[in-house]
């Protein structure tokens, strides 16, 4: 007894020893046998606030070791000189891989899930695509229309009835909306006051929280889970099996369509519609792109990830990005000090568009409409977050926030 209570007291000792060291040099402790799993583990419910914490305490760039027995080891950065080098001075020394694949399996073989000949041709029809000249007045007309109709009316609604709502959830259901029209061409009329359930909008977040999990864990984890169907796993196979169900509907639709009718109306071209016709014209596979539903589901539901979560998400966080201030004028937020030329931040600085070859195409859309919806918002309403709401970014692939955004709205 006296020999185990010395171990003991001796492993308490290694333990507390070990602990404090870490609290010295700001870093994670690599334990024998589980790396340093345990301290990830230990904070994954504040990942985001971990992570930063971990990468300022390394100066921008840390090595994770996970247990000796998973493979799970990787290289995290946010030194802007490292994020141009990955993504520009030496793009194609660092592909996406076997492993990034695996996790982002749910994306098929989309724009954000492929590469070499497939990512550059599928780039280069959506670059076709959102350069012809009837592109922007598109956004900017089914956008409009959504806002007009959808989110005005659900606003008025709110304020009349002196009711709390969650933002966040209203502007998931206008993207939702809106990236269905352009992409599908068709309309959910998930935002209406009647605020009806929605389970392709469900199955989405679902899915985003699994993948994001699936960083976490040794790939023959989440593997086995899946093989056995049980945990997130699970979860994950029913909630692709509603969006696929949603999805291929559309697809029909939209075969049938096409076979039916001639579409000639030059103002409304969505982008499934776009590719049909494209491949019909060809009547064979073009540059690596099929025709089948297969594909254009895959296609459908990265365009939808890329150009409607993320516009939401962005739109929560607008009140919190810009500070206390938001609502003054102050253009020396974009000036010099000397007042002579304006503030570029690098796109290596703020990788939120990516950068390099691979930056997003999306981006002058997601302008369009975050601008549209801010402008509508700031001129009609105010907008007072509940009080003592906790405020905290949800574990996802997409920066959500984990408890939504409820906030009473009033007229100007």
């Amino acid at each position: 007894m006296a020999l185990v209570a010395i171990f003991l007291l001796l492993l308490l000792v290694v333990v507390i020893g070990h602990r404090r060291k870490k609290r010295n040099s700001g870093l994670l402790t690599n334990w024998p046998v589980a790396g340093m799993m345990p301290e990830l583990l230990e904070n994954i419910t504040r990942i985001h606030d971990f992570a930063t914490d971990v990468l300022k305490n390394s100066g921008g760039t840390f090595e994770f070791k996970g247990p000796w027995f998973a493979n799970h080891h990787f290289l995290v950065t946010n030194d802007p000189i490292n994020v141009h080098h990955i993504l520009n001075a030496s793009f194609a020394n660092y592909p996406k891989g076997p492993d990034f694949k695996k996790i982002f399996e749910p994306f098929g073989d989309g724009i954000i899930n492929s590469e070499s000949d497939l990512w550059k041709n599928q780039r280069r029809m959506y670059q076709t695509l959102i350069g012809q000249s009837k592109y922007e007045p598109f956004i900017e007309k089914t956008i409009l229309g959504k806002v007009v109709d959808g989110l005005i009316p659900v606003l008025d609604h709110v304020s009349k009835s002196s009711i709390q709502v969650d933002l966040q959830d209203v502007f998931q259901r206008l993207t939702l909306d809106n990236i269905c029209l352009l992409v599908l061409g068709f309309n959910p009329h998930c935002l209406s006051v009647e605020f009806p359930k929605v389970e392709c909008k469900k199955a989405f977040d679902d899915v985003e929280e699994i993948i994001f999990h699936r960083h976490f864990k040794p790939q023959s984890w989440w593997r086995l889970q899946r093989w056995l169907q049980i945990g997130r796993e699970k979860k994950l196979t029913r909630s692709l099996k509603v969006f696929d169900d949603f999805i291929y509907k559309c697809i029909a639709s939209k075969r049938h369509e096409l076979s039916k009718f001639e579409i000639t109306d030059e103002s409304n071209f969505d982008m499934l519609t776009t590719y049909m016709k494209k491949q019909e014209e060809k009547q064979e596979q073009v540059d690596c792109i099929s025709n089948s539903d297969k594909f254009l589901r895959d296609t459908a539901f990265n365009l939808m990830v890329a150009g409607g979560d993320t516009i939401s998400a962005g739109l929560t966080w607008v009140k919190e990005t810009w500070g206390e201030d938001c609502l003054e004028f102050k253009p020396e937020r974009w000036i010099s000090c000397d007042g002579k030329e304006i503030v570029n931040v690098p796109a290596y600085k703020f990788t939120a568009y990516n950068a390099g070859p691979q930056s997003c195409l999306g981006k002058g859309m997601s302008f369009i409409v975050m601008k549209m919806v801010a402008a509508t918002m700031l001129w009609n309403y105010r907008v007072e977050v509940a009080e003592g709401y906790p405020i905290s970014p949800s574990l996802s692939i997409v920066l959500y926030m984990k408890h939504g955004l409820k906030v009473s709205i009033s007229h100007r």
